[in-house]
């Protein structure tokens, strides 16, 4: 089957990514030959456009590779069940997103959108809307285009459409109130709808000398939320993360007053996970709020330095 497929005239300033054109116009990235391969494609009609042409197409999902089996075992080498919890060793985003059907929301996404099917399509939401500020840091300038501008946490006064699939990648841990963002995210879920998300793992990150976040601080967070709770959450990060794990200096009390007169929004992991916890927050949540029909937590990969969960409603 032939497809409309696009890349860069010039290689340095686009990595030489090729791309598909949906028939909305929206630009996908094909990371690798066999995904395209896998969706029947004609890799032989790539037109080259330049940069400026290129960016006229709003970019969108990469495209996962289409899947013929919707049994994770079938495709991850040593993969097992522990007790319940299944334990991956490869693929990760790429197995998530083929299986992802319908209408989506991803939140955060930034410049790296999480690859689903093609047949999918989704909508970006982020906190910090469009703005160029936000963009310092990345590589990539080419941020997704937003639908909304709403995070996890207040989403549900902004975002008025239900979803097949909702998608965050490393941004749970950015949410003051994890509680009541899971349940915003239940309520955003068609029957039969999933969430799936990639959190860090504490001890393979910048906050491994910090303290795990108990359960019942994040009780506290959902049933009577306080602001100056966050406190010890900036205190924590800057001390173990910023000066002890990164060598960096800081004015704390500088930060703190900051912090609390409203003046900054500081983009911190206010909350450290382990597979463990996150569990047990899980386990809370469908006994005291919401019972999600099926729950997985995928253990962290060798070598990586984050894990996958997975909800149904």
């Amino acid at each position: 089957m032939k497809t409309q497929l696009i890349c860069a005239d010039n290689v340095e300033i686009d990595g030489g990514r090729v791309y598909y054109l949906s028939s909305d116009n929206k630009r996908h990235w094909i990371p690798s030959p066999e995904v395209a391969v896998s969706y029947g494609w004609d890799l032989g009609t790539v037109v080259k456009l330049p940069m400026e042409k290129i960016i006229d197409y709003p970019l969108s999902f990469s495209v996962a590779k289409n899947f013929t089996s919707t049994s994770l075992m079938q495709y991850i080498p040593g993969f097992e069940v522990l007790g319940g919890v299944y334990k991956r060793e490869v693929w990760g985003r790429e197995w998530f997103g083929s299986q992802f059907k319908g209408y989506g929301l991803e939140i955060g996404a930034a410049s790296s959108p999480w690859p689903c099917n093609i047949n999918c399509k989704v909508d970006y939401t982020d906190s910090y809307g469009e703005k160029e500020g936000c963009k310092v840091g990345y590589e990539n300038k080419d941020f997704v285009p937003l639908s909304f501008t709403a995070s996890l946490e207040d989403m549900s006064s902004i975002i008025k459409k239900d979803y097949n699939f909702i998608i965050c990648s490393h941004t749970i841990e950015h949410t003051p109130k994890v509680i009541q963002a899971l349940k915003n995210v239940y309520e955003h879920l068609l029957e039969g709808g999933v969430f799936v998300m990639a959190v860090p793992h504490k001890e393979y990150t910048f906050d491994q000398f910090r303290q795990i976040t108990t359960l019942s601080h994040h009780i506290e967070d959902y049933e009577k939320y306080e602001r100056n709770r966050d406190v010890l959450h900036l205190i924590d990060y800057l001390e173990n993360a910023h000066i002890k794990y990164q060598g960096n200096t800081a004015d704390i009390t500088l930060h703190c007053s900051e912090f609390l007169l409203g003046g900054n929004r500081y983009d911190i992991h206010y909350h450290t996970f382990t597979e463990d916890s996150f569990a047990e927050i899980i386990n809370w949540f469908n006994i005291n709020v919401y019972k999600w029909s099926f729950c997985e937590i995928f253990n962290r990969l060798e070598g990586g330095a984050e894990f996958f969960v997975r909800l149904v409603k």
